[in-house]
């Protein structure tokens, strides 16, 4: 993807590429493409600055405060990153002509990580090119993996979803949750799991292998978001008792 500079013009890459290529070099050119354009091309600087724009035009309205604005322009980042991701997703899907497992992959994804939390990335670039590293590793998995798509699945869901249910919700430091917070979150983690892993069953069952596989990927991506900052939060610790 070095071309990219001498090519100038992402269209005409993907244009090239996107005839020759299987779905998980389509989206490995795609993923490399965004690097290009929000690392290179200081995209994630657009973001800081339009979320202050943002920020400014509600405190010129007497929307928020002026006091309380550097907590708004986070907010907004955070919401714009998201957004921002969630694109990419579509958009890679649909080079990939994978949308409707896409889609299923960010509202298990989107619907467990509310509840169970887990590591957090320190910036929203770091964040952006970790989710869709997580979501393009499970579309090239997915179409390479056939022939024991099944057997990977059932194992994927065994091995980490225990780790759900036992650990959820990881709180973030830049979060924290009051106890009362702490007990809905995991009462709705914990009926999230138990319905997804309804549905796995089924799709298991129905020899839907595909849906088995996205549904365990999903899981197997939270529970280790989970496991990180689990270490991360013990290494904190012993820091701050030393």
């Amino acid at each position: 993807c070095y071309q990219l500079s001498e090519i100038g013009s992402i269209s005409y890459f993907m244009t090239i590429r996107y005839k020759y290529c299987t779905t998980g070099l389509k989206a490995i050119d795609f993923y490399l493409c965004l690097y290009y354009y929000v690392v290179k091309r200081k995209g994630i600087n657009m973001l800081k600055k339009l979320s202050e724009e943002i920020s400014l035009l509600l405190v010129s309205n007497k929307i928020i405060s002026i006091e309380n604005r550097e907590i708004y322009i986070y907010g907004i980042e955070l919401l714009l990153s998201n957004i921002i991701t969630f694109i990419a997703i579509v958009l890679i899907s649909i080079v990939t002509k994978t949308f409707l497992i896409s889609m299923l992959y960010s509202l298990i994804f989107c619907s467990l990580r509310v509840f169970a939390g887990g590591y957090h990335c320190k910036t929203y670039i770091s964040c952006f090119f970790t989710s869709i590293s997580i979501y393009i590793l499970m579309l090239v998995l997915n179409f390479q993996l056939d022939s024991i798509k099944s057997i990977l699945s059932i194992i994927l869901v065994v091995l980490f979803s225990p780790i759900i249910l036992m650990f959820a919700p990881v709180e973030h430091e830049n979060n924290p949750l009051t106890a009362e917070e702490k007990v809905k979150y995991r009462k709705c983690c914990i009926i999230i799991t138990l319905a997804i892993i309804a549905l796995f069953i089924v799709s298991i069952l129905f020899s839907l292998f595909e849906i088995s596989f996205i549904i365990s990927w999903t899981m197997t991506a939270v529970a280790a978001l989970i496991i990180i900052s689990k270490i991360e939060g013990g290494k904190n610790n012993e820091k701050a008792g030393t």
